[in-house]
């Protein structure tokens, strides 16, 4: 009876991901499409599997991050789509797009990325002795 139920779940599951992904639009997927190449999506992706692969010791990284992501590509934009959807309308994402083209917006998109990164740089390397006083103090304050 057990598996019954849990079959019928997943199916509904399965429906419901189904039916959300059939009411999305042509101009919603567009939309992102356009979004993400703005945003370097792709490339940084392929970026991030090299650089963590490289530092495993597996050979070839580079090549094998391209080969990955442009096979998972497809799958990755809808699962982005869906995601997306659940946030914003397409007018919202027509409105991020608008800024994205405009010289500020390009230089958003062009290096958001390496501020992120250059403050987790930071955050690793100047407060992790903070960082970890605070967990201990925390994880005693806990017990």
């Amino acid at each position: 009876m057990m598996k019954k139920i849990l079959m019928i779940a997943v199916l509904v599951f399965s429906a419901a991901a189904f039916a959300k992904a059939q009411t999305i639009s042509a101009s919603y997927k567009a939309e992102m499409v356009k979004m993400l190449d703005a945003l370097h999506t792709k490339s940084l992706l392929i970026q991030t599997l090299d650089q963590s692969w490289s530092q495993m010791g597996i050979p070839n990284a580079t090549r094998l991050a391209n080969a990955v992501v442009s096979d998972l590509w497809p799958d990755l934009l809808e699962e982005y789509i869906l995601e997306y959807a659940k946030h914003f309308t397409l007018q919202d994402l027509k409105n991020v797009n608008a800024f994205y083209a405009t010289p500020t917006g390009k230089k958003v998109c062009d290096t958001i990325n390496e501020i992120v990164a250059n403050v987790n740089s930071t955050l690793q390397t100047k407060y992790m002795t903070r960082i970890s006083d605070l967990i201990t103090r925390y994880m005693q304050q806990e017990k």
